[in-house]
């Protein structure tokens, strides 16, 4: 004799839907991915220092003193003061202003090389991890070439061609650094196309661009979602270097590089035009790096206790 149980607080096994079955399943990894990634401090500062600097970009005239390009002969290279909280330059100018500045070139182009880089290299990668044949080949080869080149002689060439700005520098570094996420979302494809369930899309009479879109992004992004922290970090401090060699942004622009390389012969005499630009520096590269390891951490399996 089958005994019921009537108690009201017992849902029973059918009364859940596919649907929400599905949804609980598809978020679990992605609350446990969060959960990971908080209980991780470096990150977590990280994430602070970030968002900070995004507020900053985005507020940055309402925080900012002076303006950053204004000259004030009368307050050159004077220390911090109540007037002028870091100090002032060579010409006067407010050293806080110039940071504040900074951050939104640094953050303007390090967003520019990465939302560039990766559309170029999910789109080429996949297409010669997926494909493969004469194209791979192609293109394993191109990127040896161009990974073989000195990013100095890159990016000199491009600023002596077309000049010194911004863009023309984004250009630069989106041409040399594209090739390294490429060839790890390729081998990421490489990985996922093998698998069963593309062969079923294949069999099914799904079309390339349906399995690419539908199975092979979503299952080979995640190294490429790793190395967004890391680039974004990369291209600041790429261009820092290229400024303070004087082949990146023009000399004058409130740039975290440019304003270190502007203090090389003041470090003795007046070292806040030195420390001010350069901790922001460090600052911004190590909360990017501590972003990339939190996600990566966060996205491995290993990690979650499966």
């Amino acid at each position: 004799m089958t005994v019921l149980d009537t108690r009201a607080d017992v849902v029973p096994a059918a009364a859940l839907s596919a649907g929400d079955l599905l949804t609980d399943e598809a978020a679990n990894p992605r609350r446990d991915a969060w959960r990971l990634f908080r209980r991780n401090k470096a990150a977590m500062l990280g994430l602070g220092w970030a968002l900070l600097l995004v507020f900053i970009a985005l507020f940055g005239p309402l925080i900012q003193r002076y303006d950053p390009k204004k000259i004030d002969i009368a307050s050159a290279l004077q220390g911090p003061s109540r007037k002028h909280w870091m100090g002032a330059d060579i010409l006067g100018r407010d050293v806080w202003s110039r940071i504040i500045n900074g951050a939104r070139v640094s953050l303007t182009l390090a967003l520019g090389v990465v939302v560039a880089a990766l559309f170029l290299s999910l789109m080429i990668g996949a297409i010669a991890g997926f494909r493969g044949g004469w194209f791979d080949s192609l293109f394993m080869r191109f990127a040896d070439i161009v990974l073989a080149l000195p990013y100095i002689i890159v990016v000199l060439a491009f600023t002596s061609v077309f000049g010194r700005s911004i863009w023309i520098l984004i250009f630069a570094i989106v041409s040399i650094s594209w090739m390294g996420v490429a060839r790890l979302f390729r081998g990421s494809v490489l990985q996922v196309r093998s698998l069963d369930f593309i062969e079923a899309a294949r069999a099914s009479g799904a079309s390339t661009g349906r399995i690419l879109r539908r199975h092979v992004f979503s299952n080979a992004i995640q190294p490429v979602i790793v190395s967004i922290g890391f680039s974004i970090g990369s291209a600041i401090l790429l261009e820092s270097i290229f400024s303070f060699l004087g082949i990146g942004l023009e000399p004058g622009t409130p740039s975290w590089g440019v304003m270190v390389g502007d203090s090389r012969q003041y470090i003795n005499t007046s070292s806040h035009l030195f420390f001010f630009p350069a901790g922001a520096l460090v600052l911004t590269v190590l909360a990017f790096s501590f972003i990339g390891d939190g996600v990566r951490d966060a996205l491995d399996p290993k990690l979650r206790g499966f």
